[in-house]
């Protein structure tokens, strides 16, 4: 598939010249049915809307009807996770957060060489504890959440998180 490389986006025009491997050449098998019919046309009125990803993400669990958003957070963004979860709070959620760290698995236990582990000049391990990506993941599975969104998580974490997840979830969220 060269979407990447795509100069003439006939998918967004809906017309134009298709590149060898194109998914438009097969447009008629992407067609929405009647389920989508109504998502499709609310996806259409909130871009309208101008309104930032929070707020999105918000009016999109509140059109599903979801009531439990869990944010899986990097703990590098904790004052940014106190502001996400008390906007969701604040328009009727529950949420359920849990940082990476959580677990408090040392990393010298589960096999990260010395040298990727640091200390403070004081002696303190500041990096003795590792990211539990699925700990995360699990952790939300219990609190039977409704949604789920990575906050800041690190790539490669970030899809550790989303290969155990088993509920609907929104890729990232930034404040």
């Amino acid at each position: 598939m060269p979407c990447a490389n795509c100069e003439t986006k006939a998918c967004f025009t809906g017309s134009g010249e298709m590149p060898a491997g194109c998914p438009e050449r097969r447009r008629d098998e992407f067609k929405s049915g009647d389920s989508q019919s109504k998502f499709l046309e609310y996806a259409a009125d909130i871009r309208l809307k101008e309104i930032n990803r929070l707020d999105e993400l918000t009016e999109y669990a509140d059109f599903m009807g979801y009531k439990r958003i869990g944010l899986a957070a990097c703990i590098g963004l904790h004052d940014e996770l106190r502001v996400i979860s008390g906007q969701l709070e604040d328009a009727g959620f529950e949420v359920a957060s849990v940082m990476c760290k959580t677990g408090s698995l040392e990393k010298k236990f589960v096999g990260v060489p010395g040298h990727n582990r640091m200390t403070a000049r004081t002696g303190y391990n500041i990096g003795a504890i590792a990211c539990n990506p699925l700990a995360q993941a699990m952790v939300l599975e219990k609190e039977k959440t409704d949604l789920n969104c990575v906050v800041g998580l690190c790539a490669g974490r970030a899809w550790s998180y989303w290969s155990r997840r088993d509920t609907v979830g929104a890729a990232s969220v930034s404040p």
